[in-house]
């Protein structure tokens, strides 16, 4: 499981985490557009507290005391005596977020096991011993390639939702992707796929990112993920 540790608070704030790729590519706000606030002062006072929001929120804050909150803001930025010191407070969070991603990586391992049970009794849908399960849409009569081999593919990578995460159509073009550096599923499915295929893989947590959420990703831990995949061919 991905470990956090909350070392400084600002640390989370700066932190590029919440920071999707749809996000990315919008410009920066310009500060002298934010006409809401009254002053400069103001508009950090917000933008502070909207950063931490993001960040808490990002990693499984749902509720909160906010009255405990803002009085220990208060008696750290007047240097009032606080309950417990900086490293005790430090664990207190860690733990806390540890619990969360806990419980959450074990609710979305379970969903993801009643899709995988519900989505294999669907026809068409071939269930290898592995987990990994796929859908023949079309057959090539091409070359399949082996474990050492770059392949150029298209793709459309999406969640169980229907979210889509990643897209080659959205690049404009095929990429190319070697066999030997890319998630397990991946690498088995495209091995079983002659040139000129179009499958629709289902790539169990075990065989993708399991526990592990990638940055700046809507993929959450132990989810399922779906490939629509059209092999181009195998570069040389």
């Amino acid at each position: 499981m991905k470990k956090i540790l909350v070392i400084f608070l600002l640390a989370m704030i700066i932190s590029p985490f919440h920071v999707n790729a749809q996000r990315a590519k919008k410009k920066k706000a310009d500060v002298k557009e934010v006409k809401s606030m009254q002053n400069e002062l103001d508009s950090v006072s917000y933008a502070f507290g909207m950063l931490i929001g993001m960040n808490m929120k990002d990693v499984g804050f749902h509720s909160f005391n906010y009255d405990l909150f803002t009085n220990a803001l208060k008696q750290v930025l007047g240097n009032e005596d606080a309950p417990f010191d900086d490293e005790v407070a430090r664990d207190i969070v860690n733990n806390y977020v540890a619990g969360l991603m806990t419980r959450e990586s074990e609710d979305n391992l379970t969903s993801s096991l009643e899709f995988l049970e519900i989505n294999g009794k669907e026809e068409g849908i071939v269930s290898l011993e592995s987990g990994l399960q796929y859908q023949i849409i079309e057959t090539g009569d091409g070359v399949i390639p082996g474990p050492e081999d770059k392949v150029r593919v298209h793709y459309t990578g999406m969640l169980t939702d229907g979210t889509v995460f990643d897209s080659s159509y959205d690049q404009g073009e095929p990429v190319v992707i070697p066999l030997n550096m890319v998630i397990q599923g991946w690498s088995e499915a495209l091995q079983l796929m002659p040139v000129g295929s179009r499958w629709k893989i289902y790539i169990p947590p075990h065989l993708g990112y399991g526990e592990m959420s990638p940055p700046g990703s809507p993929i959450k831990s132990n989810a399922v993920l779906i490939f629509d995949v059209t092999l181009l061919g195998i570069e040389e």
